[in-house]
């Protein structure tokens, strides 16, 4: 029995929309499973809040565009002691909202015709779908990193899928706004106060993973750690995951002794037995809790180009500064850093959509990627009404340029 042409799209959507989740993308390396609602932290259908990456799923469920994540603040201040009264001396239960809008992106990729047909036994529509799902990964991947570092940046590759933000499409593309890192979650390298004072010796350093250990300390609003499946089995601590760039990384390596790089080389080797994660796989170092890692593009600035920045005032508006020196952008990622918000199609129950269609009178076929999705990294108001983000903190540093650039 032959399966409907219907029923085979349907079955194809289901199962892009499976590949998606379980793919080695930084989403899902960085996204925790399903959790159930809970009051202190963001109310909404999502996967677990120990993770970076909050996959949020209410509108495949509900109509809609946009949806609402809240946060009940902790409470504090003194206990009332002896036969003192409490009239007048309770604690108000206080709360904020945030919301992320979701909207439909499409690509669309042509098999090459009868002629181009006749000169390969390859199967074109089958070409055709790969091609367009490995285009998918690449920009989930593109729009994670965006979003996670607080801009796009000036570098540019002949990989890339998200253009630079001078792009006339650029907002579109990312659909919500990319949030510059609120000002008490941006470290500048050597310092400085202002990003525009940074010069070419001001690079990535051993000492700039102790300066956020201690920073990580005494701040007033401390970052949810990363707390992975079966890591309190193992008996180990939450932690906290630092992506750089490979010029940040080589960096690091000449600032560090040959003690101290294989200390962090064991850390890190010690703190993935007993459990396995595939954030563990690969080049890593361990050190103060902090897993370093290589991340999959260098994010950042040529010299000469400017970038939004948050003032230290509570609404984290923003000014544009221009850097002096090539500055590359690395990551801090606790809980809680971005948040993802899928819907699904009408006629189909998946975030993604594909079709195909004959053109040109039958002598081609289009196939067609549809998602519907939305990326946001998570910032709310503390109690005192100051803006900040919840799980991401930036560190901008020069980098050593070497003579292929």
């Amino acid at each position: 029995m032959s399966i409907p042409k219907g029923s085979r799209a349907v079955a194809f959507n289901a199962a892009l929309y499976a590949m998606a989740r379980r793919t080695r993308t930084m989403s899902n390396l960085l996204t925790g499973k399903a959790a159930k609602k809970t009051i202190n932290g963001l109310n909404t259908m999502q996967t677990d809040a120990d993770h970076p990456i909050v996959m949020i799923d209410d509108l495949n469920t509900m109509p809609g565009n946009e949806v609402m994540y809240d946060v009940i603040h902790p409470i504090y201040g003194p206990p009332t002691m002896g036969d003192r009264r409490l009239e007048g001396r309770g604690s108000r239960i206080a709360m904020d909202s945030e919301s992320i809008k979701i909207n439909q992106g499409r690509k669309m990729i042509e098999d090459g015709g009868a002629m181009f047909s006749k000169l390969t036994t390859y199967n074109m529509v089958e070409v055709a779908r790969t091609l367009i799902r490995n285009w998918y990964q690449e920009l989930d991947e593109q729009t994670t990193l965006y979003h996670l570092m607080g801009m796009r940046g000036s570098f540019t590759s002949n990989t890339d899928v998200v253009p630079l933000s001078s792009h006339r499409e650029f907002e579109e593309i990312l659909i919500n706004e990319i949030l510059a890192p609120s000002y008490d979650r941006h470290i500048i390298a050597g310092g400085n106060k202002t990003l525009d004072q940074v010069d070419a010796a001001d690079k990535y350093s051993l000492e700039i993973l102790d300066n956020i250990d201690l920073i990580l300390a005494e701040t007033e609003r401390p970052m949810r750690p990363i707390i992975l499946p079966d890591a309190e089995k193992a008996g180990h601590d939450p932690f906290y995951v630092k992506l750089i760039t490979p010029r940040q990384w080589y960096d690091l390596e000449q600032s560090a002794t040959t003690k101290d790089y294989q200390k962090m080389v064991a850390e890190a080797t010690v703190r993935k037995q007993g459990f396995s994660h595939p954030l563990f796989n690969g080049k890593c170092l361990m050190k103060n809790n902090i897993l370093v890692k290589v991340m999959s593009r260098p994010v950042g600035l040529t010299a000469g180009s400017s970038v939004a920045v948050s003032k230290n005032d509570k609404n984290a508006t923003t000014e544009q500064v221009q850097v002096n020196t090539e500055i590359h952008r690395s990551i801090l990622l606790g809980g809680q850093a971005l948040a993802i918000a899928s819907g699904r199609h009408k006629n189909v129950k998946s975030t993604f959509k594909i079709t195909e269609q004959d053109v040109d009178h039958g002598n081609a076929k289009e196939i067609s990627l549809a998602y519907v999705h939305g990326k946001q990294a998570i910032r709310l108001k503390d109690q005192d009404g100051f803006q900040y983000d919840v799980g991401r903190m930036v560190v901008d540093t020069a980098v050593s340029l070497g003579m292929n650039r």
